[in-house]
């Protein structure tokens, strides 16, 4: 790779690829000008980058058949989320609830367990679940984000 020395003056017009700096110098072909983003478009859709927060990996029933986390946003825009919490083999749905997830901030959501879940707590006090959030972004591009939790 180029790590020092000066391209030398310039004619005016001449485009950047043709200027050398650290890492690049275009006229030989050594080095890369910005690593592998240099042979990607310029602004490659990303899906949406979501995430869920879980205090140790606990999820504790409160005396409402609720349980209470977080899901972050950390995109620009808006994403439409439906979110899940099932068995571990997926046979039964404990609870489920859609949401709007704003830009850049974290939402505080509270999901009401159905009866039957709260049976199968009654019965074995600790269960373990997989909490699932799909969410999509306007343009249709969607992340699905998965994590096994403990139920207290």
């Amino acid at each position: 790779d180029i790590s020092a020395g000066s391209p030398g003056p310039s004619p005016a017009g001449t485009p950047d690829l043709c200027q050398a700096r650290p890492g690049y110098d275009g006229p030989t072909g050594l080095g890369t000008p910005n690593g592998l983003s240099a042979f990607m478009a310029p602004s490659a859709p990303t899906n949406p980058r979501v995430s869920l927060e879980v205090s140790h990996g606990r999820l504790r029933v409160d005396h409402r058949a609720a349980v209470h986390l977080s899901v972050l946003n950390r995109g620009a825009g808006t994403l439409s989320a439906s979110l899940s919490l099932t068995s571990v083999h997926g046979g039964s749905r404990f609870a489920h609830r859609t949401l709007q997830l704003e830009p850049n901030r974290r939402t505080a959501v509270a999901l009401r367990l159905s009866r039957a879940a709260m049976a199968t707590l009654r019965r074995f006090h600790r269960v373990v679940a997989v909490l699932s959030l799909r969410a999509r972004d306007s343009a249709g591009r969607s992340s699905v984000v998965r994590k096994r939790v403990l139920l207290l």
